[in-house]
């Protein structure tokens, strides 16, 4: 099984950037950002949240009721 991007996915991501990136009348990359950004700030809030939860778990376990 083969991990990582195909030749295909690469390709639509530089172009993807590049529309972003350039601005010179590429109006779908402008508007994929902006339509996207919150969706991926939401979710990269939420991971570095779950890391720093597993963090703060391991370094301060809880006591253990018995």
């Amino acid at each position: 099984m083969k991990i990582g991007r195909s030749k295909t996915g690469w390709t639509l991501s530089i172009v993807i950037a590049s529309c972003g990136l350039l601005q010179t009348g590429c109006k779908p990359g402008v508007d994929f950002v902006g339509a996207a950004l919150p969706s991926l700030e939401t979710g990269l809030n939420a991971i570095v949240d779950g890391l720093l939860d597993g963090l703060f778990a391991i370094i301060e376990p809880e006591p253990e009721n018995q």
